[in-house]
């Protein structure tokens, strides 16, 4: 897998809510850190009520063809 297959992932917590897509990739000495996730058009971006977020790495649970899973619970 490339660094660039999951930029425009969709992001899904592990119990199926929608946190947005991946906007950015942080990489720490070449290895990722921590994805950034927000609303995935400018008309969700106007509409909506989260924050962009910052997900750790270590959150992620499982990674598809198009859709990301986090478990943000602990």
């Amino acid at each position: 897998m490339r660094l660039a297959d999951l930029d425009g992932l969709r992001v899904r917590s592990i119990d199926g809510k929608r946190l947005g897509t991946v906007r950015e990739i942080h990489v720490l000495d070449g290895e990722v850190v921590a994805l950034g996730c927000g609303p995935r058009g400018w008309i969700e971006r106007l509409t909506s009520k989260g924050e962009p977020g910052r997900i750790p790495w270590r959150a992620v649970r499982r990674i598809g063809r198009e859709t990301l899973v986090v478990d943000l619970s602990g």
